[in-house]
């Protein structure tokens, strides 16, 4: 492979010189979850999960710097390190919306693993109808509609980056859902049929 070359993407990337326009911003869902930059129609996605017994216990709006960036991904950062750029620039200023989602595990053994299994691959051309990313024509592993911790334990770091631990255990602590309104931006996007 050579320099600047990304198996990931199929192509070469080579770092801009100077900022280039973004597009559209990512809105983030977590229970973490966190919908996505530029990824409207994240009121049809709690839409989907409420009807699926989950309860949003915290919303919060969040711009996201350097620091949400790398404390979110610290432990994947690495593994992307030669396009890792290309996260700064879709992400860095962006408004996400974080959520701490409640429900039963179902089948799974734990509520992640639902969610893993709700939301779809994480590159959603792999995925199927049904699944969070492909329903929501998410675009790539950088650009889809929707995180989901891996395990019970990103999802505690996860959380604890957008909440403090005084939010998150008044919310487990809490009745019901929150209401949280996701749209960000306007508009809603519709799933693919």
């Amino acid at each position: 492979m050579r320099p600047g070359s990304s198996p990931g993407f199929g192509g070469s990337f080579q770092k801009p010189r100077r900022r280039t326009t973004r597009g559209p911003p990512v809105d983030r869902l977590r229970h973490g979850e966190t919908r996505r930059p530029g990824r409207e129609g994240g009121g049809l996605i709690l839409d989907k999960l409420r009807l699926e017994g989950l309860v949003v216990k915290l919303a919060k709006r969040v711009r996201m710097d350097r620091d949400l960036l790398d404390s979110l991904y610290f432990f994947v950062k690495a593994k992307y390190r030669e396009t890792w750029w290309l996260s700064e620039e879709f992400y860095l200023g962006r408004e996400v919306l974080a959520l701490l989602l409640w429900g039963s595990p179902g089948e799974f053994p734990h509520l992640p693993a639902r969610m893993r299994r709700e939301v779809g691959p994480t590159t959603p051309d792999a995925g199927s109808p049904g699944d969070i990313r492909y329903d929501f024509q998410g675009v790539n592993r950088l650009m889809n509609p929707i995180h989901a911790s891996e395990d019970p334990a990103s999802s505690i770091r996860e959380a604890m980056v957008f909440f403090d631990l005084k939010e998150i255990l008044d919310a487990i602590l809490s009745e019901g859902d929150v209401g949280a309104n996701p749209e960000v931006g306007g508009g809603g996007q519709k799933p693919r049929r």
